[in-house]
């Protein structure tokens, strides 16, 4: 299938595809496979479905996530691209492991959401109100990081408490 993949013959993709078993069908890398073949055929309902299998299946690892992000990034879709690193955040519960830089995946995020919520394409209420929600949700999220990371140790340097103060991850 990758090889597949990388000839940009999606009907042989497929077609490996369906030769697959049904148990390995839902493992996570068959999943990505799927998701490269959906954004590649413009089936965005498909990508999203891989997407959110994905998440479900991955420990506290997101590395195939991140290869999610990479590959709707490259493929120039904006609506997936948020998707997929809001996923990422959500994997992480917005408290990122040592050599992720939080405020950067949020920073990314956000900017991503503004330039969909700022262009002139035509958008029903229900999903600009949508993107709005993101955007709040984002900022809570990484308010809840600073203050975390931030507020509690300086409060805690002042009262003279150690043994509680939080480590920072990134």
């Amino acid at each position: 299938m990758i090889i597949a993949l990388a000839r940009n013959d999606f009907t042989d993709a497929r077609d490996i595809l369906g030769q697959i078993p049904e148990s390995a069908k839902e493992d996570p890398l068959t999943q990505f496979l799927m998701f490269k073949i959906a954004l590649r055929t413009e089936e965005p309902e498909l990508g999203v479905t891989c997407l959110e299998k994905v998440y479900k299946s991955t420990s506290k690892d997101a590395t195939i996530l991140y290869a999610c992000v990479l590959d709707a990034q490259q493929g120039g879709q904006k609506m997936i691209t948020i998707a997929a690193l809001q996923m990422v955040l959500q994997k992480y519960e917005y408290n990122a492991p040592v050599g992720i830089h939080m405020a950067a995946l949020l920073r990314c995020t956000i900017r991503l959401i503004l330039s969909e919520v700022g262009t002139d394409k035509p958008r029903d209420i229900l999903e600009r109100s949508s993107m709005i929600d993101q955007l709040c949700n984002l900022f809570e999220g990484g308010m809840f990081t600073e203050f975390r990371y931030c507020f509690i140790p300086c409060l805690c340097k002042t009262a003279n408490i150690s043994k509680h103060q939080p480590k920072r991850r990134d």
